[in-house]
């Protein structure tokens, strides 16, 4: 926010001081975490916010890989959870996580 607006007026760093200041004396807002994200873009309800957040994070990120269309888009997420959790389960495809999987490493 600081460098968002042109900068004018004869005392420039003082104006820049300002903003920044402003800016400190504002409560640091939480990052928003991707879910967060997808649920207020789409403009989804609590009930789909929770089903996804029940998810584990592969599968969410199956879910929220795919543009959201129709008039009721929380009816649309809805469905991709349960076409996703009524698939048998798979290994994510982090390669990572398949060798932990796969040697059965903890």
């Amino acid at each position: 926010q600081v460098m968002e607006k042109y900068v004018t007026g004869n005392n420039k760093s003082a104006v820049v001081m300002r903003r920044i200041r402003d800016m400190a004396s504002q409560p640091a807002k939480a990052p928003l975490d991707a879910v967060t994200v997808f649920v207020q873009d789409n403009q989804l309800d609590r009930v789909v916010e929770q089903s996804l957040r029940s998810l584990p994070p592969h599968l969410q990120g199956q879910v929220m890989e795919k543009y959201v269309t129709g008039q009721n888009r929380s009816a649309v997420v809805m469905r991709r959870i349960r076409d996703i959790t009524s698939q048998p389960a798979s290994l994510p495809s982090d390669p990572v996580a398949v060798f932990v999987e796969e040697n059965q490493l903890d």
